[in-house]
């Protein structure tokens, strides 16, 4: 049986632009959840060097 569960943000899509909404959501609201869905196995980030 399937538990429902509850969670602020919901991102759809592992490109570079899911990802980075990503980020800054879970850095600027750190006691939220954050679900990242996509349906590929890779996902995508942008580094500064």
């Amino acid at each position: 049986m399937a538990s429902d569960k509850q969670v602020t943000f919901v991102i759809v899509g592992g490109g570079i632009a899911g990802v980075t909404c990503a980020v800054q959501i879970a850095s600027q609201f750190a006691s939220d959840e954050v679900y990242l869905l996509t349906a590929s196995p890779l996902v995508k980030t942008v580094t500064n060097f």
